[in-house]
């Protein structure tokens, strides 16, 4: 049932991100693959990790850590924060921080006590979730029949994981 479920919510993933394009080999989808093997690999260090520490300490002191890598390999992105400053940038920013804080949570405990065969793969639902969330709030309803399918796959998916 474990690899079932998985290939069901990879399935759907794939459905919805092909959908009548296909996938055209260019920097973005370099960076894309490259983005989901630093993932892959950030999970499992997480997973290690989050066994022995605090996961909120632990999630507070990777954040400041990642700060000070992006101003020490892009100093001159600090020319650019005066812009940012914006109060509606800000309190748009503070939405997303404050989502990205419960994710980071709960995603941490998740691994802490579940197995990361497991906690990856159903960790995956957020794809589905944005699809069908773009549809709805950005009203990007292309095949929305096949998002709907593919939601339905990954719910079958994660069901069979448990």
């Amino acid at each position: 049932p474990n690899a079932i479920g998985t290939a069901l919510i990879l399935f759907s993933i794939i459905l919805v991100s092909n959908m009548k394009k296909g996938v055209t080999f260019n920097k973005g989808v370099l960076y894309c693959f490259l983005m989901a093997l630093c993932a892959g690999l950030a999970t499992v260090v997480d997973a290690v990790n989050v066994k022995d520490y605090d996961p909120i300490s632990y999630l507070a002191i990777v954040n400041i850590l990642i700060a000070i890598l992006l101003l020490l390999l892009f100093p001159k992105s600090l020319h650019h924060l005066k812009e940012l400053a914006e109060i509606g940038l800000i309190s748009k920013m503070f939405t997303l921080g404050l989502l990205t804080t419960v994710q980071a949570i709960l995603f941490n405990y998740a691994l802490r006590i579940g197995p990361v065969a497991q906690i990856a793969p159903i960790n995956q639902v957020q794809v589905i979730v944005s699809v069908l969330l773009a549809a709805l709030i950005l009203h990007e309803r292309n095949n929305l029949i096949l998002k709907v399918i593919a939601a339905i796959l990954v719910m079958i998916g994660v069901y069979l994981l448990k």
